[in-house]
């Protein structure tokens, strides 16, 4: 069976060993009629946004099922209809970025029919409560993204070629990494180390720009910041000049502070700072004022 980690989309955890034994448990099962379905090993969802495919009308998926039938590591197997919601929830919980939400999409509108959703209760199963409140913020975001897309091309959409659709879909994934559906592995291969340290630390750019910039989301910043074991001080204006400046005037700081009684704001005024930098300066160096009572 091939290893679906090698697929840059999954996670090693106890929910994909379910889903291995699953298929496994299923592979070689007749099809039975009005009590199973047939479902691609290799999700449809992943040949969809490989190849930037955009779905036909009514949802229709033909030219990615036709992907997933011709690539030689996929295949199919006969689940019971409460088998097959379970495996689409098993993929729920063990895949990241984008693919992640087109399967919970198709968790939950697989649920939603009555008679394949009869023998199981979603809603009890552990994670549900988890995945759809994921779901749902993702859905919102997507119906900006869809409606951003049907602005722009829905009035020569139809008569795109072949080539048209791909650069359509390429575009709508292009805005879904905007959103942070994009895996961090992916973001990792083009953001370096280097070029995160130079745009964010050190030319002082702020996490939105610099989310702008590399054609992501702030919390995926956050991300490379942690995995590439970088530092960036609290306030967003704190960059390495601005340090050095306060470092070298500490005790011309302490005397207007402290002495002449200067606000944190004249302070920031004089550096070309904000506040937020001034306070955490003055907390770092432990640098306050004595306040005097009187009775």
């Amino acid at each position: 069976m091939f290893n679906l980690l090698n697929l840059n989309c999954f996670i090693n955890n106890e929910y994909l060993t379910l889903y291995y034994e699953l298929i496994s448990n299923n592979i070689g099962k007749e099809a039975l009629k009005f009590k199973t379905q047939e479902h691609h090993f290799i999700p449809i969802s992943y040949y969809t946004l490989k190849y930037n495919i955009i779905k036909g009308e009514n949802g229709n998926n033909d030219e990615s099922k036709k992907k997933a039938d011709s690539d030689p590591n996929n295949f199919k197997v006969n689940l019971l209809y409460k088998d097959h919601i379970l495996a689409h929830y098993y993929l729920c919980l063990c895949t990241e970025g984008q693919i992640n939400y087109l399967l919970k999409e198709a968790f939950f509108k697989m649920s939603s029919i009555k008679y394949i959703s009869k023998d199981i209760d979603i809603k009890k199963l552990d994670k549900y409560q988890e995945i759809y409140e994921s779901y749902m913020k993702l859905k919102s975001e997507d119906k900006k993204l869809k409606k951003w897309a049907s602005n722009h091309f829905s009035s020569f959409y139809s008569n795109m070629d072949e080539i048209g659709r791909k650069e359509f879909g390429y575009k709508i994934n292009e805005g879904r990494k905007k959103l942070g559906w994009e895996p961090l592995e992916d973001i990792i291969k083009r953001v370096s180390k280097e070029k995160l340290n130079h745009y964010y630390i050190e030319t002082n750019h702020s996490k939105e720009e610099t989310a702008k910039h590399f054609n992501t989301n702030c919390s995926k910043i956050d991300d490379l910041m942690n995995y590439y074991s970088l530092h960036k001080f609290r306030t967003k204006h704190m960059c390495l000049e601005i340090i050095n400046n306060l470092n070298r005037d500490i005790d011309k700081i302490k005397r207007l502070y402290i002495i002449e009684d200067c606000t944190q704001r004249y302070l920031a005024n004089l550096y070309n700072c904000n506040v937020n930098t001034i306070q955490e300066f003055l907390h770092n160096n432990k640098i306050y004022k004595v306040k005097s009572y009187t009775k």
